[in-house]
């Protein structure tokens, strides 16, 4: 037996007293099938959270659906109750009452909560790149109507769709990270970073720069900072997959310095070579 019952009895003119834990309350919430494909005919969904309420609305316990869709109360004591069953991701119907009277025994719940079907979801990808405006039909060999608010249209075979979706999420965006640097590898920091003509990022002292909230798309990345002229990145394709934005090299920079003269009328001439390659600029 399931119930867990505690008793104690005097007899004979003794203080008597009689205590118990309380009984079970089981069901299970039943989840559609589809047709002689479907291997599972008698099933349910799982982690469906059922919760026991007590009439007034507060929650006494709750529980999640097992792999077959069934759940158990346990140490319930006799009453009124309701039942609330719910999911986020699932649309949980209700054929029935939901309330529950438990007596001196263990109860055992009709079937009253249904899931109508299921959520189908995915992603259209080439190269790790998302595909958008996509047209996406359903279709299948021994089903023959679900209920689907975009309708059946017109798909590529010639038997009728059961649902067809034109995808319309919003891709957020993702970050992706690049250099600004001079000939000889070395970062430059503090390089404004102009993508589209909007002010994105600014280089560290490494020269390193991170764009967030990016597509799959073309942009024009330049990059500025006093002094210095640099490559820029026309008509650029951002792509998800890639490690990283192509390196942006300086093209040429300003060198400016003072020459101190004994006399004002001396002149003195300043040739620019080239020096050490490891020196910085």
């Amino acid at each position: 037996m399931d119930e867990d019952i505690w008793f104690c009895t005097t007899y004979h003119g003794r203080t008597g007293k009689e205590e118990y834990r309380g009984f079970s309350i089981s069901g299970r919430v039943v989840g559609a099938a589809g047709g002689e494909s479907c291997s599972v005919k008698n099933g349910g969904p799982s982690n469906v959270e059922v919760e026991l309420l007590s009439p007034s609305g507060d929650l006494v316990s709750s529980v999640l659906t097992s792999s077959s869709g069934s759940y158990l109360f346990t140490n319930v004591i006799p009453g009124k109750y309701e039942l609330q069953a719910s999911n986020p991701d699932i649309k949980v119907e209700v054929k029935g009452s939901t309330q529950v009277e438990l007596g001196f025994g263990n109860g055992v719940i009709d079937d009253i909560s249904f899931v109508p079907g299921y959520s189908i979801s995915g992603y259209v990808v080439s190269q790790g790149n998302l595909i958008l405006g996509v047209h996406i039909f359903l279709y299948s060999k021994d089903v023959s109507e679900i209920k689907c608010l975009q309708g059946s249209a017109h798909g590529p075979r010639q038997e009728a769709a059961l649902c067809h979706v034109f995808p319309t999420t919003r891709v957020n965006g993702f970050s992706v990270g690049g250099r600004v640097v001079v000939g000889n590898d070395m970062g430059v920091e503090g390089v404004m970073v102009i993508v589209d003509g909007h002010e994105r990022s600014i280089t560290n002292n490494q020269g390193y720069y991170k764009l967030d909230q990016v597509t799959s798309t073309h942009y024009t990345i330049k990059v500025r900072k006093e002094h210095y002229k640099f490559k820029k990145l026309e008509k650029y394709m951002v792509l998800p997959n890639m490690a990283s934005i192509e390196d942006i090299v300086v093209v040429s920079y300003d060198i400016y310095g003072l020459v101190r003269m004994v006399s004002s009328s001396q002149k003195a001439k300043v040739a620019l070579t080239h020096g050490p390659d490891n020196v910085k600029p």
